[in-house]
């Protein structure tokens, strides 16, 4: 099962080339974060999140198939750019399912990304 990393556009900076970030964005390529060195098409060092080393999967390439298995074999993280509004209105229908008295507004942005990143880690 695939670990992911959620990073919303307020937190974003992870020291990466600007182009890498946006085809992750895109979703173009795939963007991998893990502890220790990890395998792709292309490798770089950035901010810390799971650990700085990155690299980067082009789905449509030679080894890609390779590469996402060995790196997900190494407890790397794919990293997953989301915009507020889908963390809000993901939380909204989540609240909704759970048939609770609470909405959005009743928890901080911070508190509704945490339940996002936790629902979404092994998809």
């Amino acid at each position: 099962m695939q670990k992911v990393t959620v990073i919303d556009e307020y937190n974003g900076d992870l020291e990466l080339p600007g182009g890498v970030i946006a085809d992750a964005r895109s979703g173009r390529i795939e963007l991998w974060n893990a502890a220790r060195p990890i395998l792709g098409h292309e490798t770089y060092h950035g901010a810390f999140r799971r650990g700085v080393f990155y690299s980067v999967i082009y789905p449509d390439r030679d080894y890609a198939n390779e590469y996402r298995e060995r790196t997900q074999q190494l407890d790397a993280y794919r990293i997953v750019f989301v915009q507020r509004h889908e963390v809000i209105d993901w939380a909204r229908d989540y609240l909704a399912e759970l048939e609770v008295e609470e909405t959005v507004e009743d928890f901080g942005y911070s508190d509704l990304v945490n339940w996002y990143y936790m629902h979404h880690e092994t998809d």
